[in-house]
């Protein structure tokens, strides 16, 4: 029998920048194809829409591309392109992988990836507690939001982007989000 070495976050951690871009799905090291320039421009743009709401509202912290403990033994680390933490869960110390669920998760979804890893993603976002996952298609100009207990909502560019649940007070049209339109 050949034993299996799982990948634990502390290893992932301590890899820092000795390996390529991964993150780490039930033990296993998942490498991070770098995204198109596309995926890059909706990423900030969306992204500064999310830090200033936060930033205005209070009502907690968004952050680019970080490292989320979603679960232990075997660990599960994932790093959504975007996302919010409420501001009564954020921990002191930010300057490791938060070892909690966000309460958004953000993936833009790139040529590289496939419908089976978004799938695989979204289930572990929703079950390890992410309250809203939303996911972004950049050519089709098309938004889904994800929420536990809600059938998913999708969105286009004539819509109004919102999450009142996760949000309240959000908005920001679609059209924006990608570019070309809206306040």
């Amino acid at each position: 029998m050949v034993a299996t070495y799982l990948t634990t976050a502390r290893d992932l951690w301590e890899l820092g920048e000795k390996i390529e871009p991964s993150e780490l799905i039930e033990g296993e090291l998942k490498r991070m194809v770098p995204p198109a320039a596309e995926h890059g421009k909706v990423q900030i743009r969306l992204g500064g829409i999310l830090d200033a709401y936060a930033e205005e509202s209070g009502i907690g912290q968004a952050f680019g591309e970080i490292g989320y403990v979603l679960s232990r033994d075997p660990d599960t680390v994932l790093a959504p392109d975007l996302s919010l933490v409420a501001a009564h869960r954020l921990p002191g110390d930010l300057s490791r992988f938060l070892d909690l669920a966000p309460d958004l998760a953000v993936e833009i979804v790139s040529p590289g990836n496939s419908p089976g890893e978004i799938e695989r993603k979204l289930a572990i976002y929703l079950q390890s507690g992410v309250r809203s996952v939303w996911i972004l298609y950049p050519p089709e100009r098309q938004i889904v939001i994800h929420s536990t207990g809600h059938p998913p909502r999708v969105l286009f560019d004539h819509d109004e982007l919102d999450d009142p649940e996760v949000l309240p007070g959000f908005s920001v049209p679609v059209a924006r989000v990608f570019g070309g339109g809206g306040r």
